[in-house]
């Protein structure tokens, strides 16, 4: 199935869908957008990490300090 044809299908099956249905359609979309933009964070922290781009205690309590001046 290409992508017009599955948008296709996913615009009939929110035209036809019950609240419930809708509504739970809604939140499984939303939780898994909210779950790859978790792991894409994810996987850029662990990249920093690596790559040494970390702070410490320290220096993220001075940064947070500056913040709130």
């Amino acid at each position: 199935m290409n992508s017009k044809e599955l948008k296709q299908e996913l615009h009939n099956i929110i035209d036809n869908g019950n609240d419930d249905s809708l509504k739970g359609f809604y939140n499984v979309i939303k939780d898994y957008l909210n779950s790859s933009e978790n792991s894409k964070m994810i996987a850029e922290s662990e990249i920093d990490i690596k790559l040494g781009n970390i702070h410490s205690q320290q220096e993220v309590q001075k940064i947070i300090e500056n913040w709130i001046e």
